[in-house]
């Protein structure tokens, strides 16, 4: 019988491309003990060609639910991407971001320092678009061939590459799902992410597994060390012309959290261990 990896790495997306950039950084890993969930809104567009470009046996990539009329279908995804995960600790590495090879490994070492209750965060840094785009509907690539290595051209930090480089404990604020970890356990014990959000604001999707996993005793930690390098696509691949107005930041999330506090902290009902 085959032994489960020790990391799981989930990335969820519905852009064409990405592949190169994702796929390079996680061959060089230097920790190798990990599996790749690709929950893909384009599987069937694309399936035959990253199971070609990527082929290794640690890729699983499989179809993302639909949106069925909802704003987004994220958090839906991530539930789905989880029920495939066999990993100890999940690395959420989101598309367009390039990653140093010993990125999973500071991951499972600070996930071994802190115990099977940590919640860890990365740091992000952000980077012009490496190359001239080909194809904005490339199966692989947007780029005339597969961009290869780290970026070059840095725009800015992320927020919270502020201060020194070190670990250091955090609020649950800080865990966002570009590039964070967490143990699988955890998303079992809060029941999933909240597939309700999907119909009702975007984002703030990382806000409600942080928090309510603070509330059953998770513990937060920001390893500003562990860098990742996100490629700016928004030029490329626009937010939804309602993306402010239905942002959840601007109140409905909030508005959530207060009701779901007064009924007690509920578990979600979407993710149940078999």
């Amino acid at each position: 019988m085959k032994r489960a990896p020790r990391i799981s790495v989930v990335t969820v997306t519905n852009r064409p491309g990405s592949i190169d950039i994702l796929w390079d950084g996680l061959q060089q890993q230097k920790f190798y003990d990990f599996e790749w969930i690709l929950c893909d809104e384009l599987f069937d567009w694309r399936k035959r060609e990253v199971s070609e470009y990527v082929n290794d046996s640690r890729l699983h990539h499989i179809l993302a639910p639909q949106k069925e009329g909802d704003l987004w279908n994220l958090n839906k995804s991530y539930n789905e991407a989880l029920r495939h995960c066999s990993g100890t600790f999940i690395v959420s590495l989101q598309d367009y971001i390039w990653i140093p090879v010993d990125g999973l490994a500071k991951y499972w070492d600070v996930y071994q320092r802190f115990g099977p209750r940590a919640f860890i965060a990365g740091v992000d840094s952000f980077y012009a678009l490496p190359a001239p785009v080909h194809d904005s509907k490339g199966k692989i690539t947007i780029f005339e061939r597969p961009y290869l290595g780290k970026p070059t051209l840095q725009t800015h930090l992320g927020f919270r590459l502020k201060g020194e480089r070190r670990i250091e404990e955090a609020k649950p604020k800080l865990w966002e799902l570009n590039w964070s970890g967490a143990p699988l356990q955890a998303f079992y014990e809060i029941g999933g992410f909240c597939e309700k959000h999907d119909s009702e604001f975007y984002s703030c999707d990382n806000l409600t597994v942080a928090f309510c996993a603070q509330k059953i005793g998770y513990q937060f930690y920001i390893d500003k060390t562990n860098e990742c390098y996100s490629i700016d696509h928004e030029g490329i691949f626009p937010k939804p012309i309602d993306w402010e107005k239905r942002h959840g930041k601007f109140g409905p999330w909030d508005q959530w959290y207060e009701e779901w506090e007064k009924k007690g902290n509920p578990r979600f009902p979407y993710l149940i261990e078999s």
